[in-house]
């Protein structure tokens, strides 16, 4: 009848090992943890595998006073969860810093981060999850990330010098002139820019561009801009831009809005309405230069294009302005 073996092999026979151990099922917050320590399971017994699995949980689940200690001590691809409030006062001694190379993820788990310091810098590459999607890092103390960081939650600050990836995430802080910050989801609020920023979704509520952004999607609240900004098939909710000294073109963007510019401003196949009645969609200063090539634009009981001695240009196809 012949005799049957699994796949767990013996690197001493070849065969299948032989244990006591029928079935072995691990539960840890990694996927890829729990898979090799089943296997290892296996492959010792019960007895060898009992003094494995206390020795794991006991590095895995070690509770800790202060953050440096937790990421001086943590291993590659581990998870840093934080199971209080966390007070830093005086010194940056309970920061931390993620070396290069250093792969974590930081779960805020719904805790508060108050202090006037650093709490840590990552110069390698951190994953920021909340879970419990209430927790916040004081504004005070921005999270300095030399590297990459992916953010799926929280609320808290940033000095962005690297790359940065918001996917849920309620950021604030600034983009140095090397970083490059991307949100595909979450909210940009009282950000500043003087590298480079891409939005393809979220919530854009607190803007002020330097350089280059570029928005191809999201809903838009607040910008200001002093560099090159390019949005395209985005949501205007209650949206204010103050266009000062850079240059702005507006391809695509429908909803509430009013727009002030003192610089260069295109706008095209937009359907805007102003913000209330009693506000118009397009104040064009002196400085100003407004080119309109296609759209529908709507004010309520006021002219909907103040021109205060700038530079308007509507094209052949400059749609309805009302």
């Amino acid at each position: 009848t012949g005799k049957r073996y699994f796949h767990i092999l013996d690197s001493k026979t070849g065969y299948s090992v032989k244990t006591d151990i029928r079935s072995c099922t691990i539960i840890c917050n990694s996927g890829l943890n729990a898979d090799g320590l089943s296997t290892a399971c296996f492959s010792l017994g019960v007895k060898k595998s009992q003094k494995l699995l206390k020795k794991y949980n006991a590095i895995c689940n070690k509770e800790y006073n202060n953050i440096r200690s937790a990421v001086n001590e943590i291993s590659n691809n581990d998870t840093l969860q934080l199971l209080d409030n966390v007070w830093i006062y005086t010194n940056k001694i309970d920061g931390g810093i993620v070396n290069e190379n250093m792969n974590m993820t930081f779960d805020i788990n719904g805790k508060n981060i108050y202090t006037s310091n650093i709490p840590f810098i990552n110069n390698g590459s951190v994953t920021m999850i909340d879970n419990v999607s209430s927790g916040k890092i004081d504004y005070e103390s921005p999270i300095e990330n030399n590297g990459t960081m992916e953010i799926t939650g929280g609320d808290f600050a940033v000095t962005n010098n690297g790359n940065i990836n918001n996917n849920g995430g309620t950021i604030s802080g600034t983009n140095s002139s090397s970083g490059i910050f991307t949100q595909n989801s979450g909210i940009m609020n009282s950000f500043e820019n003087s590298g480079t920023v891409n939005v393809t979704g979220g919530t854009v509520s607190g803007l002020t561009n330097n350089k280059i952004t570029n928005i191809t999607g999201g809903i838009l609240s607040k910008i200001i801009n002093t560099g090159q900004l390019k949005i395209q098939n985005a949501t205007a909710k209650g949206f204010v831009l103050n266009n000062n000294s850079g240059s702005s073109i507006i391809d695509t963007l429908s909803g509430t809005a009013y727009i002030s510019n003192n610089s260069t401003l295109t706008v095209s196949n937009s359907t805007l309405n102003s913000v209330n009645s009693s506000n118009r969609v397009f104040n064009n200063r002196y400085k100003g230069t407004l080119n309109i090539t296609s759209g529908n634009y709507t004010s309520g009981s006021t002219e909907c294009i103040y021109n205060d001695e700038g530079v308007l240009n509507i094209g052949e196809k400059g749609g309805v302005i009302s």
